[in-house]
C-alpha cells in the first residue's frame, strides 16, 4: 500500500520511524535541488538539506493532521534556505577590506558542461531578485507549487499569514522583471 505524504507524516508523528525514512527517501532529492539552486551542489546543500530534515523532526508535532504535507515541507525548506543565506551575508560583512573570494555563492561556479550561459543568465537574475520574490519564483516555478500552496509556505517560513494575493503580486513583480532583464533571449524579440 502507497502512503500519502500526509499519511506518512501522521504515522511519523505517531512514533512511526519508518514513515520518516519513506518521507526522506521522497523528498530529499527534490529539497537537494531546490537547495542546490541557491549554494550549487555539495557540501552547503548537503548541510542545509540535513538542517531542513532536522527541522523536520523538531517540528513534526506541528504539523497539523488534514493539512497538505509539501507547502509545510517546502516552508521548513524555505526557512533553512533563507538563514543560510543570512548567513553567508553576515559573513561577507563582516570580511575586512572587502575580501570575498572565499565567500562567493557555489551557484557562482556552476559545474563544467552542466549548464549553458542561457541557463546561468536565467539563474543569475533570479538571484538579483529580492528574496520575497526569488522566494516565490523558486518554489512556484521549479518546485511546482500552486500560489496557494506558496502562500502557505511563506506564512510558516516568514513565521506570519502571507496571503495568496500577495505571493501573486510578488510572482507578478518577479516575472516582469525577469521578463525585461532577460528580453534578448526570447526567440521573438518580445519583452525588451
Amino acid at each position: 500500500m502507497n502512503l500519502s505524504d500526509e499519511e506518512l507524516m501522521e504515522a511519523y508523528v505517531r512514533g512511526d520511524s519508518r514513515a520518516f525514512d519513506t518521507l526522506f527517501a521522497r523528498w530529499a532529492p527534490k529539497l537537494s535541488a531546490f537547495f542546490a539552486r541557491a549554494f550549487g551542489r555539495g557540501g552547503t546543500s548537503d548541510d542545509v538539506l540535513q538542517t531542513t530534515f532536522l527541522k523536520i523532526h523538531a517540528a513534526k508535532h506541528s504539523f497539523q493532521q488534514g493539512l497538505p504535507f509539501r507547502p509545510w515541507l517546502y516552508g521548513i525548506a524555505s526557512r533553512a534556505r533563507a538563514d543560510e543565506l543570512r548567513k553567508r551575508y553576515r559573513l561577507k560583512k563582516n570580511v575586512a577590506d572587502g575580501d570575498l573570494t572565499d565567500l562567493k555563492l557555489a551557484s557562482d561556479e556552476p559545474e563544467p558542461g552542466e549548464h549553458t550561459d542561457r541557463m546561468r543568465r536565467v539563474q543569475k537574475a533570479i538571484e538579483r531578485l529580492p528574496e520575497a520574490q526569488r522566494s516565490v519564483v523558486l518554489l512556484h516555478r521549479y518546485e511546482g507549487l500552486t500560489f496557494g500552496e506558496v502562500a502557505q509556505a511563506l506564512s510558516i517560513a516568514e513565521g506570519k499569514p502571507v496571503q495568496e494575493g500577495a505571493v501573486r503580486v510578488r510572482a507578478f513583480r518577479a516575472y516582469e522583471t525577469l521578463r525585461v532583464a532577460l528580453a534578448d533571449l526570447r526567440p521573438d524579440g518580445v519583452g525588451s
